[in-house]
């Protein structure tokens, strides 16, 4: 009796090895022990891969993300850069960190050193004469160095309601501060004044400076000629005359193959001298504001126009970039008859809808076209060239109005009139290229979405996946349960 039931139990075990469970049950355990093998295995080999492949820039912004700039500079970069950045050790900057990992993954030439300034507080005597806060980097070659303030890097900017946004100027400083400490010229750009010129804002002028260009006030009645160091002049928006004599130097300096950015401003008063520097290369201004009659090409009212942007070498990674230029309060450039060595190249241009409107007593009779209005398209910008030897080119940029650089605009809406601006100074300055970089936000923004996204959202996440997985869960229960 013991015996059979031994060979019974044995009958039972080979039986149960045999079921249909064991089977399905040992499948799942192998197949268990092939992903966690896998998962292992991938885990190893990520380990093993360059940290830029292991590391994904999640920031709502791409702060570590490096632009096309960016990587230009670096690939053309070889000396060594010493980046030095004055922490404490138990302050050291997580986001600075990361971003430069990425700079020296593509150039081995970047060199990183942490100084304590309170271990070391001599360090950075041999670059300032003043002591440098904490949180400032210094950017050197065997060239030159510069210094980036903590500030330049984490912009705070307010808005007129009173809120602000923090910005993230990691890469825009640090890669400016590369190109400027490697290149070997770096442009001189004189700001002319001394008639009631509109001020470069402070905004605009940092832009200038990060893309390189070291700017210099100039009063042309203290000189007798545009200094030798000069890459181009600014001429902003002037709304009183020039001398006889200043407008001579004007000329005299382009027609030797000097360079000029010159906006024009509408004013009562007369501008002889002035509207000659225009006339030599064959431009006069419209008496009027334009106004854009195309719904699609003003920004809140006719006179903030949205212009087209023409094809240039200024313009040409504007249109790439699909950015607009809003030029406001504008006035318009005619063409008259001048040299035939003269190439005029229009840059910005206004609808066929624009139209020129007279302003009488300092106002406007209507916003609406009206017989004997001057019609569109018209230009709003240009570039002009004149060769003068083989050695000696002139450039020379016009825009019809000084408020390309106001501060309410490019502060608060998307547009690319900043960039124009540098592409302009560095077409003239004869630069290969010029930095200009956004900063980045590090304030968190909230998902916009419509009613109907919202609605869908909600059916999809709330409705649709909830079922489906019970759905899914029930079919196999029903298959398990007939086997």
């Amino acid at each position: 009796m013991e015996g059979k039931t031994k060979k019974k139990e044995k009958k039972s075990i080979k039986s149960t090895f045999k079921t249909i469970y064991f089977r399905h049950g040992s499948f799942s355990v192998l197949l268990s022990i092939a992903i966690i093998a896998v998962a292992i295995f991938a885990n190893l080999a990520t380990g093993m891969l360059p940290e830029k492949y292991r590391q994904i820039d999640l920031s709502s912004s791409g702060i570590y993300t490096l632009g096309e700039q960016t990587k230009t500079v670096l690939k053309n970069l070889d000396t060594d850069i010493n980046v030095y950045l004055l922490f404490q050790e138990r302050n050291e900057d997580s986001r600075l960190n990361t971003l430069l990992d990425r700079y020296k993954e593509l150039n081995s030439h970047i060199k990183t050193s942490y100084i304590d300034p309170v271990t070391n507080p001599t360090f950075s005597n041999q670059y300032s004469s003043e002591s440098l806060k904490e949180g400032s980097i210094i950017v050197e070659s065997d060239k030159r160095y510069t210094v980036i303030g903590y500030n330049d890097i984490y912009v705070t900017e307010y808005s007129t309601d009173g809120n602000y946004v923090q910005q993230f100027d990691g890469e825009g400083q640090i890669t400016s501060a590369i190109d400027y400490v490697t290149t070997n010229n770096l442009p001189k750009i004189y700001v002319v004044t001394g008639h009631d010129e509109v001020v470069i804002s402070e905004t605009a002028t940092n832009r200038l400076s990060k893309a390189n260009f070291e700017t210099e006030s100039l009063n042309l009645l203290s000189v007798k000629e545009i200094p030798d160091d000069c890459s181009a002049l600014i001429i902003n928006g002037p709304t009183s005359d020039f001398s006889s004599d200043e407008a001579d130097t004007v000329i005299g300096y382009l027609e030797d193959g000097g360079s000029a950015l010159i906006t024009t401003n509408y004013t009562t008063e007369s501008m002889e001298n002035f509207n000659r520097i225009l006339a030599n290369y064959g431009l006069k201004t419209t008496s009027g504001l334009v106004l854009e009659g195309d719904s699609d090409k003003y920004y809140s009212n006719p006179l903030y126009v949205l212009p087209t942007i023409e094809n240039h070498q200024i313009t040409s990674p504007l249109m790439d970039a699909g950015v607009p230029v809003l030029v406001i309060q504008t006035l318009g450039l005619d063409k008259t008859q001048t040299r035939s060595t003269v190439e005029m190249t229009d840059l910005l241009t206004t609808s066929s809808s624009s139209f020129v409107k007279e302003i009488n007593n300092g106002q406007l009779s209507s916003y609406e076209k009206e017989e004997g209005d001057q019609g569109g398209p018209i230009s709003l910008g240009v570039a002009i060239t004149e060769k003068i030897s083989e050695e000696a080119i002139t450039h020379l940029t016009v825009f019809s109005t000084p408020h390309l650089l106001n501060d309410s605009i490019i502060e608060t809406l998307t547009v690319c009139n900043t960039d124009l601006f540098v592409n302009a100074l560095s077409w003239m300055a004869e630069q290969e290229s010029t930095i200009s970089i956004d900063t980045k936000s590090l304030t968190d923004t909230a998902l916009t979405a419509t009613a109907y996204q919202a609605n869908l959202s909600a059916l999809i996440f709330i409705v649709i996946l909830p079922l489906s997985c019970i759905l899914i869960g029930f079919v196999i229960w029903l298959r398990r349960r007939k086997m």
